[in-house]
This record gives structure tokens, sequence and C-alpha cells, in this order.
């Protein structure tokens, strides 16, 4: 029997309009229920004589789309026009014989030799009432709801001889194949090395709140996801270095470069973003040390992208938590129509100090607010990848008694669409009054439009309260804790594949002589690559230190998170792993964000010689949009103010001291083994940061304007004790790993490499905390008292 179907139900059997993707999803599930529906649970068949167009806008115009459900099983493309094939089933391996035959009805055939079956362990939908076929995201959290999964992949091809097609006439690389080369070098197996061999952190899963969760599933989304980044975002990276964004001053419109667009697109409308939803919005609750590695391809592939799209599950979750059923509505709209969202603070005269804002808000008579003002350097406040962007804006309400005091307690967070929208429909109503009025004109970070934005200029900009609860600063701060990780992360993603960057070079690159001796003498090769001189293995080895000891720091303080997320689905309150996070946050910024941000520079742009001054290559592009990660979000000053005032001073260092404990445990653990020299290094520094602390707080109580002046190497003094704890204990690990292979869990970690970055980082870094304890020593008043003029 054979059931004959449109384009447009097939569409809705996928759940998923098929001009407007490139991937065909189709679950057991959905197959069973149209199976039960029709009365054929072998064949659907799309028939041409309806069809106007296939996926991506392909024309059918002879022949017809077959799925075949039965094994040994078939995927069947008729006369499309030069197509090729390409089926996945689920995650799992799939073998085809080649070459694939090209039957007497022009038919190609891919005939599936062997086909091995995962482990389906669950039978429930976890994806709730959201559900989204929708790019590879959906395949990996499907597949851990235990709902087999049938993909075909369709790529156009211009007819060739030959089978199969050559690589340059692929339309994009298979999940199981490597992805295109560009800019971007990733590095998975470290991330998976940390969270497995390290961190432990599967320890957790399979119970509350990870039920979900596995090895295999954790590896498998990290997979996909690089994957994805690779394939949909990095390509783009340098496209508005190339192609500027433009601002139409009278229509007041950005637009992007064309390829820009397509990623950002491409990544709101994927489920990816739904590993940072809520549970009770996604359906699965996902480990956060899971959700930030996975982040990081984002974030290195495209940051540009980034910084736009990852703040949209975190504006989301925050609607949720805070806002009233019409701003939880507004959740579910930015979900379903892949609308933007934007952190809107700054203002010409308030920048570091938010509580200087004067941008107002006056309540109308229809419950909305009416904004005015002017906001500066809003990131992605307007562009054309996105139908509406939501903006999150900081204002001081007007006429409400007891609110809108001076200060940051007199601001409240209001939400203001750019464009107005029926409540319940999303439909678009037309602008509303807040406007892009110019954009800033940076140093990096050229793909994100930076603008400012002007608030109830001509027509009102209306906005709504958050939670019909004044209390903004506290709100935004929800946002406000991820976007700091993030940047952090950032950084850690661009030095990392600006090392590898490096390191492919320095591989490839032959000039100089082997060097044999300092005195002059010749000899040795005649001509090697540069990775043979000493001073690039040098350089080399820092770049990895520091960008694996960021990563390492990164995962750990996300690991805080698991810990508190776990003691709370099993009952109780784990506070030392609450205020742990709280305490690395600052530091997870400003530490990875100036030490990445010199090292690309002093580092790994510097192994390129001349050309890495050249935009041939994507390290220029990294140092500059790196740059700004010491600036927003809290510039290094303010964070470091922030560590000692906000989590130092408050408990006199008592939860850092519970870290630091457990450094000191540390240092005696390996105190007798292959790590022994570098264990005394740990212990040195432990010792010199403590001296730091302590003369600090010595200093504040009197003299806090001169103990000011050592707050910033107080935190990166901190910073490089905990970085070199965590390189110390992965290449603790490492070495175990080595003696006894049985405890690996990741199969192609470089064992020999984290042993090198944790001994580097002990022996070429650590030691300066104790000259920085001497310096902190000889701090006086003098740049206090000194006139302006002589500074």
């Amino acid at each position: 029997m054979t059931t004959t179907v449109h384009f447009d139900d097939l569409a809705s059997l996928i759940g998923v309009p098929l001009g407007a993707t490139e991937w065909l999803t189709i679950t057991q599930d959905r197959i069973n229920t149209f199976a039960d529906a029709t009365g054929d649970p072998q064949w659907i068949h799309v028939d041409p004589e309806r069809a106007k167009s296939g996926p991506f806008g392909t024309t059918i115009a002879h022949g017809y789309l077959t799925l075949s459900l039965i094994v040994p099983l078939f995927v069947d493309l008729l006369d499309v026009e030069g197509v090729t094939t390409k089926l996945n089933y689920g995650l799992n391996k799939v073998r085809f014989p080649a070459p694939v035959k090209v039957d007497s009805r022009i038919r190609l055939v891919a005939h599936i030799t062997e086909v091995e079956v995962g482990r389906r362990r669950r039978q429930a939908d976890h994806l709730g009432r959201h559900r989204r076929n929708r790019g590879l995201g959906q395949a990996g959290l499907r597949r851990r709801a235990g709902l087999p999964l049938l993909r075909l992949t369709v790529r156009r091809w211009p007819p060739a001889p030959g089978w199969p097609p050559s690589a340059a006439l692929s339309a994009r690389p298979a999940l199981d194949e490597e992805p295109l080369m560009s800019h971007y070098r990733s590095d998975r197996t470290h991330s998976q090395f940390l969270l497995f061999d390290v961190f432990g952190v599967d320890r957790a899963y399979g119970v509350e709140p990870y039920e979900d969760f596995d090895p295999e599933t954790a590896v498998e989304i990290l997979e996909q996801v690089e994957a994805f980044a690779h394939d949909k975002l990095a390509d783009s990276f340098p496209s508005a270095d190339v192609h500027p964004i433009r601002l139409d001053p009278v229509r007041h419109t950005v637009t992007l470069p064309r390829d820009l667009r397509a990623s950002l697109a491409a990544h709101v409308a994927s489920d990816w973003l739904r590993l940072d939803l809520p549970a009770d919005v996604s359906g699965i609750h996902v480990p956060a040390s899971l959700r930030w590695a996975a982040t990081e391809f984002i974030l290195g592939a495209n940051p540009a992208v980034a910084m736009c799209s990852q703040l949209i599950p975190t504006v989301v979750a925050m609607l949720h938590r805070n806002g009233n059923k019409e701003q939880q509505r507004l959740a579910e709209l930015i979900l379903e129509r892949n609308w933007t969202v934007t952190m809107v603070l700054t203002e010409p005269d308030a920048g570091s100090d938010v509580g200087l804002g004067r941008t107002r808000a006056a309540l109308a008579d229809d419950g909305n607010w009416h904004l005015t003002g002017t906001k500066r350097f809003i990131t992605w406040a307007a562009h054309d990848a996105a139908e509406n962007v939501i903006h999150c804006v900081l204002a001081r309400p007007q006429g409400v008694e007891g609110q809108g005091g001076p200060g940051t307690k007199g601001l409240s967070l209001f939400m203001v669409p750019s464009q107005l929208f029926d409540p319940e429909t999303g439909e678009l109503l037309g602008p509303n009054g807040v406007v892009a009025a110019n954009i800033e004109h940076k140093m990096g970070i050229l793909g994100t439009p930076t603008c400012e934005l002007v608030l109830g200029n001509r027509e009102p900009a209306v906005g709504t309260l958050l939670g019909d609860t004044h209390d903004g600063i506290r709100q935004m701060f929800e946002i406000i804790t991820y976007v700091r990780m993030m940047v952090g992360l950032k950084t850690v993603a661009a030095l990392s594949s600006g090392h590898l960057n490096a390191r492919d070079y320095a591989m490839s690159r032959k000039q100089g002589r082997e060097l044999i001796s300092l005195t002059g003498a010749r000899g040795g090769k005649p001509l090697v690559e540069i990775v043979d001189h000493p001073d690039i293995r040098r350089s080399l080895l820092t770049q990895k230190a520091y960008a694996e000891g960021g990563r390492a720091l990164v995962l750990y303080t996300a690991t805080m998170i698991d810990r508190f997320e776990v003691a709370k689905a099993l009952g109780g309150n784990d506070t030392v792993a609450v205020e742990r996070h709280r305490l690395l946050l600052p530091i997870v910024k400003t530490w990875c964000a100036e030490s990445g941000w010199r090292v690309l520079g002093q580092e790994a742009l510097q192994v390129f010689g001349g050309s890495g001054y050249l935009r041939d290559y994507p390290l220029e592009q990294y140092v500059r949009d790196t740059k700004i990660d010491a600036i927003y979000e809290g510039t290094t000053g303010i964070q470091s103010l922030d560590l000692f005032e906000r989590r130092l001073v408050r408990d006199r260092g008592a939860i850092a001291g519970l870290l630091l404990d457990e450094i000191a445990q540390t240092v005696d653990d390996l105190a007798t083994g292959a790590l022994a020299t570098e264990s005394v290094l740990l212990g040195d520094a432990l010792a010199a940061f403590r001296g730091i602390l302590e003369h600090t707080f010595a200093q504040a109580d009197a003299a806090p304007r001169v103990a000011a002046l050592g707050l910033t190497r107080l935190l990166m003094s901190m910073g490089d004790v905990i970085v070199g704890w965590l390189l110390l204990r992965a290449a603790d690990a490492a070495q175990a790993r080595q003696s006894d292979p049985s405890l690996l869990q990741t199969a192609d970690a470089d064992l020999a490499g984290s042993v090198a970055a944790g001994r580097w980082f002990a022996r070429q870094v650590l030691p300066h905390v104790s000259a920085e304890l001497a310096s902190a020593r000889l701090l006086d008043d003098e740049p206090l008292v000194l006139p302006d003029t002589s500074l």
C-alpha cells in the first residue's frame, strides 16, 4: 500500500517548513502517528504533480521523495535535478556501499548495508510544549528522550562524472566528517577531559536533576554543537570587517552583511539555545558545566553572533521567573518568532556608574509606561536578522511614591520592543518609539551593531514594568551574571583558537636554521619549521597553558552551579557552592579577559611574524575583538573593587579561605609524587597570595585609597593561583591515566600536553605571585598625591 501526501502535509508531519531548511528531521513517533492515520507504516510518498517546490526551493518536476522505514533501509530520490543523499539514523553508525548506483529510472538509491542501533532508554517527550524540529539541536535532545530519529540530508551538487562528488562541490560536511576549514580551531577533547576526567561531572548524571544525561549523551551534544558552530557560524566571522554594518539615518534601520545575518538567524532558529533554557521551558535540565562547554564553540566560531543570540535564553528565563502573565507570554513569543533581545543600561553620562542614569519612565493611562532618554553602547540594538528586538531597559520611574530615587536603587526594569505587537499572537502592529540614532565606530567586534538608542523622541517608547515590581537592578543582574561569565569564556575561546592557529602555522612555516649554539657556531638543519625554534616552543606552550587554564577556570566555576542544583533537587542547599560561584565570577570575567587578550597579542599573533599583522590570518581580528572583554560588563578596575568589597571584605575572606584550604590540600597531595616541584611552587604562590590578601585587608582599614591601588593585582594574583591549581589537578589526572589507561574517559585526550601545561604554568607563572606580594608591600600614597599633570 502506498500513501501519497502533499509537501505541505509532509511539512506538517515533520514540523518544519521544507522551503526554509536544508534539514528534514523526522522522528519515529511522528511517523507512527502518521502511519496510524494512513494505515501505511512503510512508505511516505510526495506527489510531484502537487508539489510546488522541495527543500531549499529545489523544483521537483518529475520525481518524488520516498522514505522507507523497513530494514534494510532505502532512501530514494527520484530525478530531483542532481541531488545527493546521505542518511544518518539517529547518531549511530551507518555504512553505505560505494559507489551508489544510478538505475535506469534516473533514481539515486543509497542502500544502507549496516545499521548499528543505539540504546533507547526512555520513551518520554522532554521537549514539552515548545517542540520544534529545527536544525541539529533537536537531534541530541530527542535522542536523549528515547525517540529514534531518521534524518535525511539533501544537498545539491552540479552534475559531474564519477561518484561521490568532490569535496569542493559539497554544500556542507556530513555530521561524521571533519568540518570545513575556517578561522576557528576548537578543542572539544580538552573540554571533555576536564569535565569527565578532572572534575568528574558525570557522577551527578542519571539522577535528579540530570536524570536524562550520561557521558555519551553529553559528548554527543558537544560534538553536534561543535559541528554547528563550524558549519553555520564560523565562515561569517570576518564578514563585518570586510562589509561594514550600515545604518539608514532616515529609517533608522541597520543592515547586516548577508552571511552574518544568515548566521545569526540560523543560531536563533536552532534548538541549541534551548540548552540554556529553564527545564520547565525546554523540558530537559542540562548541567551548567555542559552548557558552558558547548557555549565555547559558539563564542569561538562567531563571538559577534553569540553576543546577540546567547542572551536570549537568559532573558526568557528572567521573564519566566519575574514576569507577569503577559510578560511570560512574551517569553514564549521570543522563542516562537525568533526575536532577539538586548541589555540597555549605559547612557552618555552614566557608564560604569549606572546609578547616574537619567532615562525616565512615566505611567500611562493604559497601564503601560512611556520611556524617554538616550542610551549608549547598546549591543545588537537594531538589525535585520529578526523582525523584532525586545529591549531590557533600566529607567527611573516618575510620579510613583517611594520609587525613582537617586542611584541604582531608584532604577526599574522595563520591556520595550522595537516593534509593537499583539500580546497574544505576536503579530507586529508597527514601530515603537525607540530608534537607533547612531552606530558606534569601534576598534573591533565589528560584527555587533553597537548603537545609540533614543527613546520617546517623536513617538512614545512604550514598555511594560517587569513583574509589575520596581526592582530593576536586581532583576538586571540576573542577566549581568550570565554575561560576565560569557565574556570570560569568549576570551578563552579566542585564545584557544588563536593558539591552535599559531601551532598550525608554526608546524608548516619553514624559516631559519636549526639552533645548535648561542656562540655563533654553524650546523644543524639548514631550514626548519619555526616550531623547532626554542622561543616559538616557549610561546606555544605559554599559549596552551593560559588557554587550557582559562577553560578550566570557567568550567570549574560552572560545576559550582551543578553542585547547588543537585543539592536543591535533593532538598538541600549547598551554600559553599553558591558562594564560591559568586566569588569566582569577577575572576572568570577579568582574569580570562586580561590574560587572554595579552597572550593573544604578545604570543599568538607574534608566532606569525609580519603575517600576523595582516588580515590574511585571523589573529589580528582576535586581538581587536577581545580587547573589549576587559572593558564592558564591568571594567577590570571595577571588577577588582567588586571582588574585594562585595566578596572578600563582606566575610573577611571566609568563603575564599575555604577555597584556599582546598588548594593547600592539593599542595600536600602532590608533595611526594611526580609533581613535587610544582607542588612547592603552588604552595609558595598560595602563601604569597595569602600575604597579599592579609596586607590588603590591613591597608583597607588604614588607607583605603592606597589599598585600592593594588586591587587589580590582588584579583589577577588570585586568578593565577586558582588557575595554577586547576592546571596541576589536570596534570595529576593526566599522569594517573598515563599510568592506568583504564581510568581514561576521553579517548583522544592529550595527556602529555596536560602534564606539560600544568608544569609550565607552575614553573613560569606562579613564581610571579611572590613578586606581586613584594610590590603590594611597597604601595604608598604617592600616585594619589601627585599632581594630575605629573601622572
